[in-house]
């Protein structure tokens, strides 16, 4: 149960014993309930997600990905890198067909 919902389950028990309720409102404050917990669970993961994603990468990791990642490996724009693979291609398929290679 996240942390801030445990000082209101006292509460909640205290009025759902004291107060004269009918089936139909104890089922909706365990539905309220349930609602504010699970809004709660979904609060605390975003919240978690956010402040991995802010947190600076690993020296180690950022050369990896600079190895394995197209747009990060070189300086030069991807679509430059890209002409140059495919150039390379043609000449080595020219230099077959010469017997030069």
């Amino acid at each position: 149960m996240p942390a801030l919902a445990r000082p209101l389950c006292p509460i909640l028990a205290g009025i759902a014993v004291a107060a004269p309720l009918g089936d139909q409102a104890l089922l909706f404050l365990l539905a309220l309930a349930l609602d504010a917990n699970l809004l709660l669970i979904v609060v605390q993961r975003i919240a978690a997600r956010l402040t991995r994603r802010r947190s600076a990468p690993e020296p180690g990791t950022l050369y990896i990905l600079r190895r394995t990642v197209p747009h990060l490996r070189a300086r030069r724009p991807f679509g430059v890198v890209e002409a140059q693979v495919q150039w390379r291609i043609a000449a080595e398929k020219r230099r077959e067909g010469r017997g030069l290679g």
